[in-house]
């Protein structure tokens, strides 16, 4: 007979929870060491390459996005299966595309979902298996400048309002603790003057989440300096990174913040994360997007309606003064648009058509008046009426 507890973790552990990461940083700065250390585990990468043709060949257009899916099992809690994009921000050929095509690429995210909530008969399981929208950003400095460049700033600058950004200072053991805290206070001030938006930890502390450590906020660890390593020590069996002095556990709180991160992002904080994305980040978008596309529709309405109109060239001889004629071919829109624009159209074409009335009996009125027997004299008050 299982407990209530057992019930209770066996539900648990069929639960799934999805999230998706985003990991930007320079080549060479452990992006892939970093998700390996995350999920522990090796990880196989699905390349996707954001490219152009031209004559004929593909070439290398912009970043290049490699995507990872990885199941994360526990058996207390729910599993999470991690979905994890990767792109460089630096190539030898050109930068100066970088920020907008990381931004089109989470756009592109959030676009695919909109578009499906647009349909009359939405997939089910949409949500759940195919929601790319991406509810964090892992954003690697070099450190090496002590500060942010400018196309870290550039990129960040681009894309802060539309992703979760957490900032990480990569391979931080080429610092020491000194140059640590020079480089956190400087990128701070960075983020600061460019009006960056980061991830708000707002007043959590670190020892409320993690036993035995310092009363610190988790914001003030921002960004995160970690050490990484691919070895495993034969004695612990830790993941370490082979220093030139020593051997540097991955997940020793006193060299690396990488734990602390670790248990963030998959634990403390990931509902938040996904909350943020989800409600916030998202419905801005999508209010965004929708003024948009009704302005689009709009403009072209009022184009058609322009087009369609044309006065008669007599005044009493034509049946009507004024026609809108909506035509399939006028309009390109989606289905559910044509819809809402051929309902309008139809409502002005009868409001037209009730002026029309007006007009032509106004025409007998005037054509009686000109009639000299008193008994068919047009009045001030048959005007009024006729109008």
């Amino acid at each position: 007979m299982r407990t209530a507890e057992e019930l209770r973790r066996r539900k648990n552990s069929k639960q799934v929870i999805y999230f998706n990461l985003l990991l930007l940083g320079p080549p060479g700065i452990g992006k892939h060491t970093f998700l390996e250390n995350l999920v522990n585990n090796n990880v196989e990468s699905e390349v996707v390459r954001l490219n152009s043709e031209n004559n004929g060949h593909i070439v290398p257009h912009g970043p290049i996005f490699e995507r990872s899916i990885v199941k994360i099992r526990n058996e207390l809690t729910s599993s999470i299966l991690l979905n994890v994009t990767s792109c460089d921000t630096v190539n030898q050929l050109n930068n100066s595309s970088a920020p907008k095509r990381i931004r089109e690429h989470i756009e592109a995210q959030y676009n695919s979902f909109l578009n499906d909530e647009f349909k009359v008969l939405r997939n089910q399981e949409y949500n759940r298996t195919s929601d790319k929208r991406l509810h964090a950003c892992i954003f690697f400095i070099d450190g090496n400048a002590k500060e942010l460049q400018m196309l870290e700033i550039d990129i960040l600058s681009e894309i802060s309002s539309l992703i979760n950004i957490i900032l990480v200072i990569g391979k931080a053991d080429r610092f020491n603790d000194e140059e640590v805290d020079i480089i956190k206070k400087r990128v701070n001030v960075d983020i600061k003057n460019n009006n960056i938006k980061v991830f708000d930890f707002n007043d959590d502390f670190l020892d409320d989440i993690f036993e035995e450590s310092e009363h610190k906020l988790i914001k003030d660890f921002q960004p995160f300096a970690v050490i990484l390593g691919n070895k495993l020590s034969e004695d612990s069996n830790e993941l370490y990174r082979d220093n030139i002095c020593s051997k540097i556990m991955v997940d020793d709180i006193r060299s690396s913040n990488f734990s602390f991160l670790k248990g963030i992002i998959l634990g403390s904080h990931i509902q938040e994360l996904q909350s943020s994305t989800n409600n916030y980040i998202y419905e801005k978008f999508r209010t965004r997007r929708l003024i948009e596309k009704q302005n689009e529709i709009n403009i072209k309405k009022d184009v058609k309606e322009g087009d369609s109109i044309e006065p008669t060239k007599e005044f009493s001889s034509s049946p009507a003064l004024f026609r809108v004629n909506p035509s399939p071919t006028d309009i390109v829109l989606t289905p559910d648009c044509e819809v809402v624009v051929g309902k309008e159209l139809n409502e002005k074409n009868r409001i037209i058509e009730a002026y029309q009335k007006k007009i032509d009996d106004l025409e007998k009125i005037l054509q009686n008046s000109n009639d000299s027997s008193p008994t068919t004299k047009v009045t001030l008050c048959d005007l009024e009426r006729a109008i």
